[in-house]
């Protein structure tokens, strides 16, 4: 088990001290200790501070020797308990495309619990949430995303003031100003291209200005998980 804010390594001992000292309670041969080592070593980045004191190392550095350091017996259960808590962003990044890997080569499974919905979106497969000590969803996430919050954001930009239109339904404006119209809509009822048809045609030699660009997104993880605690909030 790996926790953002506390360490299993000995904070006084050089990083590659704590590792001998874990292999020696789980009782890890020698061989495969060594060939275990060196590809979390290389893997994580970790060569360059190997001989300092854990106390020494920066958070990043430290949650990439914690994660080494929890491996080592090849544990066929990983748990992780905010591994990214206050990283920077290539930190971030370089933790969850190791988890990634971990569980797609090794086979490992990973329980992962976080605040940070970006960890979420970036590696789970199944999400469970948990509101008032009840689990509320269990399933993967574009499951969770689909019966939540399924609606899109569409972002227009024409070659000059943007057209009004009757929207179909579906479809609602958003406010927007000059070049720009902003629409919410919902694929069940009217698809993306349907939509950039209309927008073509209203935009085109009759219309304002012709359709310059067109941005489709979805609804950020952080909506998704707040709309659904607000559909499952008890009653008053």
């Amino acid at each position: 088990m790996v926790f953002g804010q506390r360490s299993q390594l000995w904070w006084d001992l050089p990083v590659d001290d704590g590792f001998a000292l874990l292999r020696d309670i789980y009782r890890v041969p020698p061989a495969p200790y060594r060939a275990r080592r060196a590809r979390l070593v290389d893997t994580l980045r970790l060569a360059d501070f190997l001989d300092q004191p854990v106390r020494q190392l920066s958070l990043g550095q430290r949650m990439r020797a914690e994660l080494a350091a929890a491996l080592l017996h090849a544990p066929p259960l990983l748990i992780l308990d905010e591994p990214t808590i206050g990283l920077d962003a290539p930190s971030k990044l370089a933790i969850r495309a190791f988890i990634r890997d971990l569980n797609q080569q090794d086979g490992t499974t990973i329980l992962l619990t976080t605040h940070d919905m970006h960890d979420i979106e970036a590696l789970a497969e199944r999400v469970i949430v948990i509101g008032d000590g009840r689990v509320l969803a269990d399933s993967p996430f574009e499951t969770l995303r689909a019966t939540t919050l399924s609606g899109r954001r569409l972002i227009a930009t024409f070659d000059g003031p943007a057209p009004a239109l009757t929207l179909p339904e579906g479809v609602s404006r958003l406010p927007a100003t000059g070049q720009t119209l902003a629409l919410d809509f919902d694929p069940a009822r009217i698809g993306a291209p349907d939509l950039i048809q209309l927008l073509t045609q209203a935009g085109g030699p009759a219309g304002t200005a012709p359709l310059a660009d067109v941005t489709i997104t979805r609804p950020s993880i952080e909506d998704v998980i707040s709309r659904f605690y607000e559909h499952h909030a008890p009653a008053p």
